[in-house]
């Protein structure tokens, strides 16, 4: 088993995490499990997230960053295994 980890950071606002929510059908507060994740190295203020003419910047601009830990496993199944 093989685990990749990275740091990335999300904009949050009071609990809610800004992303694409599916059940509305676009940007907007939600649950973090929505939130638009972005590298850490180039998104240094909330604001940084979306293009500069964004109408999601004023709600943006309330946000502040948090760091996440995302990691990701990567299981080898065994190749002679059949049906796999």
């Amino acid at each position: 088993m093989i685990v990749k980890k990275k740091i990335v950071v999300a904009a949050e606002y009071e609990g809610s995490y800004w992303g694409y929510q599916r059940k509305r059908g676009k940007f907007g507060l939600g649950p973090l499990e929505n939130a638009y994740l972005e590298n850490y190295h180039f998104c240094k203020v909330p604001t940084d997230m979306p293009h500069p003419q964004s109408h999601h910047l004023a709600i943006l601009a309330k946000c502040r960053l948090v760091r996440i830990e995302v990691a990701t496993t990567y299981e080898v199944k065994d190749e002679s295994t059949p049906g796999v």
